[in-house]
């Protein structure tokens, strides 16, 4: 049977302003946008270059999340509404096969931004029904669409963007409730439901945090500067420090795999591009003119090892990149 493949890791070392970029730097897991409301995963390299699509649903795919062991794919798929806002979350395994949705959705609930568990068995997500007047709540359900669990229903108010640590005994999201005066802020939750922590308290938005590799530091958003920066603060919210400090635009953030480097998006430049520096905020470099070109900005980047071998698809997905019989 004729299969789908996608050859990934095959890299070419590409020169960015006397950089070299290559295999050894990974890639990027990003969404591209087709055409309007035609959203799908992709993966390019870090300057942008080989970008190479991985879905072809008629749906918009958004949000996609990569398992630890790069085995296994979470993603959401909308049909309605903003593109951004999905209904199903779903999950299959990077050759194609065991396509499961994990919502089951009757077109009443919203689910958005997966996160995996460290050893892939669950995956973390928020949801709120479609008009969001009972809030987000932090969910958690085993890859196999079993042991569906709400961490947050207690809480009243918004949980969203949920992300796991490291070692499997947290998970960070950020918050808005009427009980703090409406605040978005960061807080963690036991991965069981258990200790409730709130990490930053700013009037303005802290939001879509993310650990690093080691689970020591965690990099979020924030407008607490009149402008948007990527921020870092230590697991216990402590130290919290800005990392971008510029008058621009500086958005979406994603570690690198070993924590050592930062790419981010911003408009500094007067366009949305894509921008590496390292962990404490130095030696920053534009790796990537025109962010809104085909890359949608705003949304999920994964940077991740380019040692993932192959990835494959069935022929009803869509275009053969390369056919093998």
């Amino acid at each position: 049977m004729r299969r789908l493949i996608y050859l990934l890791g095959m890299l070419v070392g590409v020169r960015y302003g006397g950089e070299c970029y290559g295999q050894d730097e990974g890639r990027l897991l990003v969404v591209r946008e087709d055409g309007e409301e035609d959203f799908d995963v992709a993966l390019m390299d870090i300057d942008g270059s080989n970008l190479t699509k991985l879905t072809h649903f008629s749906w918009p795919i958004t949000q996609p999340s990569l398992s630890p062991n790069q085995n296994k794919l979470a993603f959401i798929k909308t049909g309605f509404g903003p593109p951004f806002h999905g209904d199903d979350l779903y999950v299959m395994n990077v050759d194609g096969t065991n396509l499961l949705n994990l919502t089951q959705n009757d077109d009443l609930h919203l689910n958005e931004h997966p996160s995996w568990s460290p050893d892939g068995n669950r995956v973390v997500f928020s949801r709120a029904a479609e008009n969001e007047t009972d809030g987000f709540d932090i969910n958690v359900v085993a890859a196999n669409g079993t042991d569906w669990e709400n961490l947050t229903s207690q809480y009243n108010g918004h949980e969203r963007d949920p992300d796991w640590s490291p070692d499997g005994t947290k998970i960070v999201f950020y918050r808005s409730s009427p009980e703090v005066g409406g605040n978005v802020d960061i807080y963690t939750i036991d991965e069981n439901g258990g200790s409730f922590t709130r990490l930053t308290d700013h009037p303005e938005f802290d939001y879509f945090p993310q650990w690093s590799p080691d689970g020591t530091k965690i990099l979020y958003r924030s407008i607490r500067d009149g402008n948007s920066e990527i921020y870092v603060m230590n697991y216990d919210g402590s130290i919290q420090t800005n990392l971008t400090n510029h008058p621009g635009a500086d958005v979406e953030a994603a570690w690198a795999p070993d924590g050592s480097r930062i790419v981010f998006g911003s408009d500094r430049d007067g366009a949305y591009g894509l921008y590496v520096m390292d962990f404490d905020g130095s030696n920053v470099k534009k790796m990537m003119d025109n962010l809104h070109g085909p890359i949608i900005f705003g949304c999920c980047y994964q940077w991740i090892f380019s040692e993932i071998p192959t990835l494959v698809f069935p022929l009803s997905w869509g275009q053969l990149k390369f056919r093998f019989k």
